[in-house]
């Protein structure tokens, strides 16, 4: 909840992978909808472990916990995206 509700959006392995997550109007997260997000990742994770296969299947690669918290996980432009190298 801190992590993906704080201020750079993303937890200290998705920034090092250059990932940052957005609500899917591309709005912030908040602390609350990070928090339901995780416990919905943990709770599939330990007891619907078919269900993280969802996302090999969705046409958008979303997890079933990412669609039900309403965020997406993309990249984070870096400096060389932006300036069109």
């Amino acid at each position: 909840a801190f992590t993906i509700g704080g201020p750079k959006s993303s937890t200290i392995g998705q920034r090092m992978m250059g990932l940052t997550v957005p609500m899917w109007y591309g709005g912030k997260v908040t602390p609350l909808i990070a928090a339901f997000h995780a416990l919905l990742f943990w709770f599939s994770l330990t007891l619907f472990f078919p269900i993280l296969l969802w996302c090999l299947f969705d046409s958008q690669k979303r997890c079933l916990h990412d669609i039900l918290a309403g965020v997406l996980v993309i990249n984070r432009p870096t400096a060389t995206a932006q300036a069109g190298i």
